[in-house]
């Protein structure tokens, strides 16, 4: 009898997880989707997709997602060739100095080109006396191939790694010269990792809005498009039948990138020896390779050396006399902001480890009906592009039952379940290092799901678990294209008054304003990299 409630207790409280799990996913995810697609009529959408603007902005949109994802994914793979395949020096210093964008507000990059290349700019105005501009498309290929070729450079350099070396040295051993082992057995194992790379990479590029709003000037693209609708009309059923239109090839693509060579294998591990290293690039191969990673990486340490140093200059471009009167942009309304976007980030953040933990473990792991549901919907973020999301979280709760507009509360659940599918996807791989023996053992001592998961689960999942904290907090304190949709009076963050102070043209204290930010992302960044390596030594010790 007691087994019998014991049982009946223990799938109470699994299904009661379960359930309000499902509410915040149908709440939060599902309905803001269906909101943005249902929102416009039928013959609003024809309105809008007819528009002569509307089609250049498609293709715009078509035309610089592949530009720039064929070119940030060439030299991801090039940058993580080097560190694999050759013996350049200085390869700790490049790989560390490459992640830099990772870190940092989405616009940075933009923001150093125009102090760079702008009418004022460093390189055009004060040392070519020039006045170029860099504003339109071809600026814009330039600063998102900078600016998200990190992420190629991660995916392809752990497909790279995994690589067994004595695949290449049967090739050589059978007569290959370098460039045959590269083109039949190095780049094929490879191809995987490039072709998920390139993917991911359009995904980033054609949802991306900090980069457009800066740099394409009268060249219009749907993110920018999106964000003129609503805030130079207020034309809400515009705004969400364009982001109709940009959810749809994401989405393809997000497919596309999850059923990805699934199922076809292109690497074999045969065990290769410890330590036996991979054969490297010929000599000529591998200075080309330095040159490249060299210039690589001054044109990163370039652009931020030109906001560090932009942030102590009075007037960039005019009057170069070192000051600090930029900083003075940290009193008042935008040093608020500045507290907001801390206090949004870690609230996002840790909302989302938490759901992302526990969504892990009871949705992934667990057997139920409506389980595929739920998961595909942990996972729905990851396709959605900020700017719909947006969209999507205003139309939604503007009105009875549920109104958050004007809340704190609006742009924190937006941002948490906007990082949802990091951390799910962190701790699921981490549940499946985790045996089922030990889940059943404290399942037949008495334990229900609640304490198995408190005393078991959740200690083997702690690197996972900060993991998630960490990349939601990075996103969410660098983020743009969520909040600049969300954000009242009193309720403003630091990159929207970024944006606002570039609008007009005070660029020193903008500058200013994202040197901060930039720094408080590091050192949470340093903070959390201790917490991981802790840890790290305690699950080491638990394993034990």
């Amino acid at each position: 009898m007691d087994m019998r409630n014991l049982k009946i207790r223990t799938d109470f409280l699994s299904i009661s997880i379960i359930a309000i799990l499902a509410t915040v996913l149908v709440i939060f995810v599902l309905l803001p989707v269906l909101k943005v697609f249902t929102y416009p009529s039928f013959e609003e959408y024809t309105r809008i997709i007819a528009k002569a603007r509307t089609i250049r902005a498609v293709k715009n949109s078509l035309f610089i997602t592949c530009l720039s994802s064929i070119t940030a994914t060439l030299i991801g793979f090039l940058f993580a060739y080097a560190m694999n395949y050759t013996k350049i020096p200085g390869k700790r210093l490049f790989d560390g100095l490459i992640l830099l964008p990772l870190l940092s507000p989405p616009f940075v990059v933009a923001l150093a080109w125009v102090l760079l290349f702008g009418g004022h700019g460093l390189i055009t105005r004060q040392l070519l006396g020039i006045r170029g501009s860099i504003f339109g498309w071809h600026g814009l290929w330039i600063v998102q191939s900078i600016a998200f070729f990190p992420y190629s450079y991660l995916i392809i350099d752990g497909v790279l790694k995994g690589i067994d070396p004595n695949l290449e040295y049967a090739a050589k051993n059978a007569g290959a010269n370098g460039s045959h082992v590269f083109r039949t057995v190095t780049l094929p194992l490879a191809l995987p990792g490039v072709l998920n790379a390139l993917v991911l990479i359009a995904i980033y590029v054609l949802a991306d809005f900090g980069n457009p709003i800066l740099i394409a000037g009268g060249w219009p693209v749907l993110p920018t498009e999106i964000y003129g609708r609503i805030s130079g009309h207020y034309d809400l059923s515009g705004a969400a039948a364009l982001s109709s239109l940009l959810l749809l090839p994401t989405l393809l693509l997000f497919i596309l990138n999850r059923t990805l060579l699934r199922g076809k294998s292109f690497i074999t591990v045969t065990g290769r020896g410890e330590g036996l290293e991979r054969p490297m690039a010929g000599p000529f191969t591998q200075w080309c390779l330095f040159a490249f990673c060299a210039l690589l990486t001054s044109v990163v340490v370039l652009v931020y050396g030109t906001l560090l140093a932009g942030a102590f200059v009075k007037i960039w471009g005019i009057n170069w006399t070192p000051s600090l009167e930029n900083f003075q942009v940290l009193k008042g309304v935008r040093g608020e902001s500045l507290l907001n976007s801390l206090f949004f980030a870690c609230f996002a953040g840790l909302g989302a480890a938490i759901f992302s933990i526990f969504a892990s473990y009871f949705i992934y792991k667990k057997t139920f009906s409506g389980k595929r549901v739920l998961d595909f919907l942990s996972l729905l973020p990851a396709a959605i592009p900020g700017v719909f999301l947006g969209v999507g979280f205003l139309l939604s709760f503007n009105s009875p039952p549920l109104v958050l507009s004007g809340t704190a509360a609006i742009i924190i659940l937006a941002l948490m379940v906007w990082n949802i599918p990091l951390g799910y996807q962190a701790c699921t791989a981490g549940l499946e290092q985790i045996g089922a023996e030990i889940e059943e053992a404290a399942m037949n001592l008495g334990a229900n799901p609640i304490r198995v998961f408190k005393d078991t689960i959740f200690p083997l999942l702690r690197s996972p678990f900060l993991s998630g904290f960490i990349m939601g907090f990075l996103r969410a304190i660098t983020n743009l294209s969520i909040v600049i949709f969300l954000i009242s009076p009193g309720k403003s963050v630091a990159t929207v008054e970024i944006l606002d102070l570039i609008q007009y043209a005070e660029l020193g204290p903008a500058v200013a304003l994202t040197v901060v930010l930039f720094t408080i992302a590091l050192a949470v960044v340093g903070i959390a990299r201790l917490l991981l390596r802790w840890s790290f030594g305690e699950l080491k010790g638990l394993k034990r």
